[in-house]
């Protein structure tokens, strides 16, 4: 098993469910894993300086006053040699304790809308600092009722974030945006099993021909593009970051047999799923060096 492989499979931080830190202390183990398979929410805010991340094989630049959303399960590759100050707070839902619909709800970690990034004004930077050395401070105490302020702080940047966020790339056709965060949330659940836009379109009360316009409105792809978009984001994220053969992913996804997967994979992409193996862990292990 490669380095790369070994690390993606080791723990991120430890057994907690939620962490902040500051570039002058970001975790031992966040400095040795790149890249690695993320576990956890995770906000990263850019005070000073800018960084460069690579989501899931796209490159973003985080610069002053942004801030960046990953999702669990995304991987992580992270360049901050450049960062002056930045915080990050790692968490999991069930830290919380909130009905299980209510972090989904939120516009900030999906994908289907736009970058996972967000330009913060000043006076907007300023509320969310404080609340982030509020939240650093109580992590490092052990003062009664630790536990709910840093649980209140969180989400009260996750409900200002979710506000900016929506105000600045959410403000036209609410009702569509909605839906597609919906749409979304759906695929992430069943996306291994159900395929058919149909079925999508039943669980939310639409007709097959309504949803393809709002997809193709909000996103310019259709329903069934977006939902072969997850399956081969996924499949991509084994066949790098896995050790398991193409057969067994074949398997894990569903498909009929590697034949079938084989043929999917490369009208999608243009290389079979051998091929696409090769040439991305070359270039990994070469970039590595």
């Amino acid at each position: 098993m490669s380095k790369l492989k070994q690390n993606l499979s080791a723990p991120l931080i430890d057994s907690t469910n939620f962490y902040v830190f500051d570039s002058d202390h970001v975790p031992v183990q966040l400095q040795q894993l790149t890249p690695f398979r993320n576990d956890f929410y995770a906000l990263i805010f850019v005070l000073k300086g800018e960084m460069d991340i690579k989501i899931d094989f796209k490159h973003y630049r985080l610069q002053s006053q942004n801030v960046g959303f990953i999702s669990p399960n995304q991987v992580i590759d992270v360049n901050d040699k450049q960062v002056e100050f930045a915080f990050g707070i790692l968490f999991k839902k069930d830290f919380l304790l909130l009905p299980i619909d209510w972090l989904q709800k939120l516009p900030l970690f999906h994908r289907f809308h736009s970058t996972p990034i967000l330009t913060l004004s000043d006076t907007e930077q300023n509320l969310i600092s404080s609340c982030l050395s509020q939240m650093i401070n109580e992590q490092m105490s052990s003062s009664a009722y630790k536990y709910d302020i840093l649980k209140a702080n969180l989400i009260l940047v996750l409900a200002h974030l979710s506000r900016i966020y929506s105000q600045s790339k959410l403000e036209s056709e609410p009702k569509q945006n909605k839906v597609i965060l919906e749409f979304e949330t759906l695929i992430e659940k069943h996306y291994m099993s159900i395929r058919l836009v149909n079925e999508y379109a039943d669980m939310l009360y639409m007709t097959p021909q309504n949803l393809n316009r709002v997809c193709k409105n909000i996103t310019g792809l259709t329903a069934s593009e977006l939902i072969n978009k997850k399956i081969l984001l996924e499949t991509k994220r084994f066949l790098i970051y896995t050790d398991n053969s193409i057969e067994e992913i074949a398997y894990t996804f569903n498909f009929y047999d590697n034949s079938y997967f084989t043929k999917y994979f490369k009208k999608a992409t243009g290389l079979t799923p051998k091929q696409y193996r090769k040439e991305k862990n070359d270039f990994l292990e070469n970039d590595g060096n």
